[in-house]
């Protein structure tokens, strides 16, 4: 297989082998060629591994034969320092009157690159599922923006409306977009497209986390909640982030800057929004006065598709309750759209740890009521952080917040 991959790139001789344990030989030999100890990647002890070795390996620790990189104090450099180069922001980089804010970008910690595999877990979706651009609190007041406004942030390179997170951990003149997001799951395409082509001078490496950025509030004429069995590409003047369920569903979270359909072509646009077909059966709620609209596709007794539309994104339903809309079976058709405000189910929160499911609000409460004191003691009570652990750093956040409290 890998041989006929190597012929079709054009490169069959060099790339003739004969499977993932000859590739692995290549890449460890390369990383011991011509190195003698002055490149910290060395796993050329494992060039010669066998195929069945190959197949039987454990994790490995590099470098080979020490206990951890650096653990002698020394850098891979001739005098065994490290070498530090003053270097100047380049004139494209430096903010002006113009561009008067930092966007920097970064990793969110359950994603990679740009989600074209972690993007379609719905485990990895639930800690951070949804593209925005994280603001001070201090510069939220400044623009008058509240949670979940649309903010249109503009570089040199050009422009992206995605809803304001307003958290304490950014810092003012500073914002933040993850660098994952792609036109796959928001309508602001990547986030990467508005950080321009700088590179450093002396590494070559590219500017890709820092630009400079001008930030404006945009009017938002309505907030909405879908969920849909298809799979609907949505287009307009609206954001969107797409999250995939279990069972192949997806939801949406819309936002609109600008007024929706007219009352004669609502119904129409909104069935074409779900990704329904024309023909499906609707159920509808519209109350022009309150700026409500409720629609529900079904085929038989079982939804296909619903979407909630309000002025404010605080009037919309829980997420959690718009999924157990999907699991009954609906002989009422009016019901799929009442029951929702009789027994819709409180939001359950954000989850934490992905791993075993738990979420802020349960974490918090258990911190309070057990005086949990510590990382460790938190896994102990409800094993949050002990499979992968990358949450432990909010978790630690967390036992010190609420310790603060107390």
């Amino acid at each position: 297989m890998f041989a006929e991959l190597g012929k079709r790139m054009g490169f069959g001789e060099a790339f003739n082998f004969d499977g993932p344990a000859a590739i692995f030989r290549e890449h460890a030999a390369l990383s011991g060629f011509r190195n003698d100890g002055g490149r910290v990647f060395d796993i050329g002890g494992l060039s010669k591994i066998s195929d069945a070795e190959y197949d039987a390996m454990a994790p490995v620790q590099w470098p080979l034969g020490r206990d951890r990189v650096f653990g002698d104090g020394k850098f891979s450099t001739a005098s065994g320092r490290a070498n530090f180069l003053a270097v100047e922001t380049p004139e494209a980089l430096r903010r002006d009157p113009a561009f008067p804010f930092v966007l920097n970008t970064g990793r969110l910690r359950d994603q990679w690159h740009t989600m074209t595999r972690t993007g379609f877990v719905p485990q990895l979706m639930e800690s951070a599922g949804e593209a925005n651009f994280a603001i001070s609190k201090a510069d939220a007041e400044r623009l008058n923006v509240v949670q979940g406004d649309l903010l249109r942030i503009t570089t040199s390179q050009g422009s992206a409306v995605l809803p304001a997170s307003i958290t304490e951990a950014q810092r003012p003149g500073e914002i933040f977009a993850a660098m994952h997001w792609t036109g796959a799951h928001s309508g602001a395409g990547s986030i990467s497209a508005l950080i321009g082509p700088e590179r450093d001078p002396h590494s070559g490496q590219p500017a890709s986390k820092y630009q400079p950025a001008a930030v404006a509030a945009l009017e938002v004429h309505w907030h909405g909640i879908m969920q849909t069995v298809h799979h609907p590409v949505p287009a307009g003047q609206f954001h969107f982030a797409r999250v995939p369920l279990a069972g192949g569903m997806q939801r949406f979270r819309l936002a609109g800057w600008k007024p929706l359909p007219g009352e004669k072509t609502l119904s129409d646009w909104a069935v074409r929004l779900t990704g329904s077909d024309a023909d499906d059966e609707r159920v509808e709620l519209l109350d022009l006065g309150r700026g409500v609209y409720r629609l529900a596709v079904l085929r038989g007794a079982r939804l296909q598709a619903c979407l909630f539309i309000a002025r404010k994104r605080a009037a919309l339903p829980a997420q959690e309750s718009v999924a157990e809309l999907f699991e009954a079976k609906w002989e009422d058709r009016t019901g799929v759209l009442r029951g929702l405000v009789t027994g819709a189910a409180p939001a359950r929160g954000r989850i934490v740890c992905v791993c075993h499911g738990i979420t802020e609000p349960v974490i918090r409460a258990a911190i309070k009521t057990q005086a949990l004191a510590d990382v460790a003691a938190v896994g102990r009570a409800l094993k949050a952080g002990t499979n992968c652990g990358s949450c432990k750093g909010e978790l630690a956040v967390m036992v010190k917040e609420e310790r603060v409290l107390a």
